[in-house]
């Protein structure tokens, strides 16, 4: 409960990175090739000048590797979101430019922008609105401050999943909680920005997503009542069907 929950990314030689925020409030990583001969940890390096004050990090931190094979990372603190990446594949991720974004109502993750970087979605502190934000020039450019797209407001409370399909278009896909605790999907297609759609089932934890065989996601969510659901777009980008137990779900289809 001092630490919250770690977050790991893969690379694409197949290591493994693990990232857990320590008791001081630091960021500490670790890695093994194929999840195995794992090294020492390591702390992310901090902001520039005195040293914080502790605990710089709060609970909700993310991971991603791009399609260069850096390491980002992002966290909340009380005053903004933090964002190291890695100079170079393989290398610890340093502490990028402060990035000028107003602190987090929730845990941070972290996507694909589909443009080789990463982008960071959250709920801003004080409110439920979420934001989908990306730096507006290279990652650790001095006194680059990244740029903010505010949804729709959806309501209700917690972490935001987001998924990014492969393929032509490369959708953003989103997922949050509504004021009713039921999962709220919503999805970009090329170049346009869609609003939340019809809410699904109640449910507990966080959303969880894929990509199926036909390039469509598939969005899972358990249940209040303990049962696992899931919803499929009826193409890439588009609109989720309806929510069916998921043994039930469009039979025959395969993630």
């Amino acid at each position: 409960m001092e630490t919250g929950y770690p977050a790991i990314a893969v690379s694409p030689d197949g290591t493994v990175h693990v990232l857990a925020r320590n008791w001081a409030g630091d960021i500490a990583l670790r890695s093994g090739k194929g999840g195995k001969g794992w090294g020492a940890w390591q702390l992310l390096d901090h902001p520039p000048g005195k040293e914080p004050v502790h605990p710089l990090v709060v609970e909700g931190i993310d991971a991603l590797v791009d399609t260069s094979g850096r390491l980002h990372v992002a966290a909340p603190t009380a005053q903004t979101v933090l964002h190291w990446v890695s100079p170079a594949p393989g290398q610890v991720p340093k502490l990028s430019a402060p990035t000028g974004l107003t602190p987090s109502g929730s845990a941070v993750s972290l996507v694909a922008d589909g443009k080789g970087g990463a982008l960071a979605v959250y709920r801003q502190a004080g409110t439920a609105q979420v934001a989908v934000a990306s730096p507006e020039a290279a990652p650790g450019v001095s006194g680059v401050a990244w740029k903010v797209a505010r949804r729709t407001p959806a309501g209700g409370y917690g972490r935001v999943s987001a998924y990014r399909l492969s393929g032509n278009g490369g959708a953003l896909v989103l997922a949050a909680r509504d004021e009713q605790g039921r999962v709220v999907p919503a999805s970009d297609g090329s170049g346009r920005q869609a609003g939340w759609e019809a809410p699904g089932v109640q449910f507990v934890g966080i959303p969880g997503m894929a990509q199926d065989v036909e390039g469509r996601a598939v969005l899972a969510a358990l249940g209040t009542d303990g049962q696992l659901y899931a919803a499929r777009q009826s193409r890439p980008g588009a609109q989720f069907g309806e929510w069916a137990p998921a043994g039930q779900e469009s039979a025959g289809s395969r993630v």
